[in-house]
């Protein structure tokens, strides 16, 4: 025989050996992996019971039962079975905290993956305090991997926001994003995420004023990742919030939304809504008639800016939103009021037109309080054949909706008095005043 084939032969054999030697637990579980990686699930699972069958007599040292609890659970987990993952870790914790001791650093992989099963079944209670105890054996054994610690301290927070407890969720997410800073591996969508998620609970519950850093570094994060979303995000920021009372906040926050987007972004309509609620916010007058809104004077530098970015919110609302559509309606309607509350009644008139022919005639008695009104702002603005011409087609309308003496008729049948006299019809004017009296009686 040759030598080089007594090698060969020698090679082979060596190779031969581990293979012959593996025992049946080894067999079970190398071939349960084999089935998971190329998803066969019916055999992964039947390959890692059997192994954990025969881990059961394995000597404790071993830590073989360990192993193939972590196994089954994690084919369980991947599988969603949810339930039947959260038994298994608990088995496995069970079984390490017997052989290792209830505060062992060993444990910290199998809280874990109770508090990931046990969140995943909707058994808050069991993984909040496996999530606790992750902490507390992490930080006196001080052995917590940076990127383990910050996701933990994330998890806990989702938790207690769950349970309404926003101050001990917002300290925990406050340390979360201490944590990740630490931690180099982090992907750049972890810390867009943690860095959002924080300002959303300063805005709501902590100090807004501190949700602006944050929401730059995300800003920064998603630009030097490439990922995109910065516009979205910050309009998102700004009506929370706006909707939290947090008005210059979410001014600025819409107004580096518009800056951020970048050429050929389309900036979303929320930031152009925001940037509008927030000037109507500061012009508006409650409830407040347009008799009213005409004869006090307001700050005019404001109410040019409102009606600067109302103006603008409609050209983006008309390009996608039909034309009865509420929000646009209200748009409309606080046009309307902002050139009143400017003192320019015809100019306020040309608005309420609008509202008129976008509410329609379908919800008769809004239609009829529209077209009152714009009956009396043009009235208001010397426009009085328009005027006539809408007071009458009011009464018409009007006409078939009340009843003949409702008192509802009397400012309307007054001003048509008004109307027709201006325009010399004094007869017709005549014949609505004696209406006018019938009413009275």
């Amino acid at each position: 025989m040759s030598r080089q084939l007594v090698i060969a032969l020698i090679l082979v054999a060596a190779m031969a050996v581990p293979a012959a030697a593996q025992d049946a637990w080894q067999q079970h579980t190398t071939a349960g992996e084999w089935a998971f990686r190329t998803g066969d699930q019916a055999r992964a699972e039947r390959e890692f019971r059997a192994a954990l069958d025969i881990a059961q007599s394995e000597p404790p040292e071993s830590r073989r039962l360990e192993q193939s609890l972590y196994n089954l659970g994690r084919f369980y987990e991947e599988a969603q079975r949810d339930g039947e993952a959260q038994s298994t870790y608990l088995l496995l914790l069970a079984a390490e905290e017997h052989a290792f001791g209830d505060s062992s650093p060993v444990l910290l992989h199998a809280l874990l993956a109770v508090a990931r099963s046990s969140q995943a079944v909707g058994d808050l209670p069991q993984a909040r305090d496996s999530l606790r105890r992750y902490l507390e054996i992490a930080e006196q054994a001080q052995v917590a991997d940076a990127g383990q610690r910050w996701r933990v301290l994330s998890m806990l927070s989702r938790m207690e926001a769950l349970q309404q407890h926003h101050e001990e969720a917002l300290r925990l997410q406050r340390e979360a994003v201490a944590a990740l800073a630490t931690d180099e591996d982090a992907a750049g969508v972890e810390r867009t995420h943690q860095l959002e998620t924080l300002a959303e609970m300063e805005i709501l519950h902590g100090a807004p004023q501190a949700a602006e850093g944050l929401l730059e570094q995300a800003v920064a994060a998603r630009q030097a990742g490439e990922l995109g979303g910065a516009v979205d995000m910050l309009a998102a920021a700004a009506s929370t919030a706006l909707a939290n009372g947090e008005v210059e906040l979410a001014e600025r926050l819409a107004t580096r939304a518009a800056a951020v987007a970048g050429a050929g972004e389309v900036v979303p309509l929320a930031v152009d809504q925001i940037l509008a609620d927030v000037s109507w916010l500061r012009v508006r007058r409650g409830p407040a008639s347009f008799s009213e809104l005409l004869t006090v004077a307001g700050d005019q530098v404001e109410l040019a800016e409102a009606d600067r970015r109302l103006e603008a919110l409609l050209d983006r609302q008309d390009q996608t939103l039909v034309a009865g559509d509420p929000a646009r309606v209200e748009t409309l309607d606080r046009l309307a009021r902002t050139a009143a509350m400017m003192g320019d009644a015809g100019r306020a008139a040309d608005w309420q037109r609008r509202v008129c022919d976008a509410v329609g005639d379908d919800d008769l008695e809004r239609s009829l309080l529209a077209e009152d009104a714009l009956a009396y702002l043009l009235a208001e603005a010397g426009r009085t054949a328009e005027a006539l011409a809408v007071n009458t087609r009011l009464l018409e309308r009007i006409g078939t909706a009340w009843p003949a003496d409702d008192p509802r008729l009397e400012p309307v049948l007054t001003r048509q008095a008004g109307l027709l006299d201006a325009e010399g019809r004094s007869k017709e004017a005549k014949a609505v005043r004696k209406r006018i009296k019938g009413l009275e009686r």
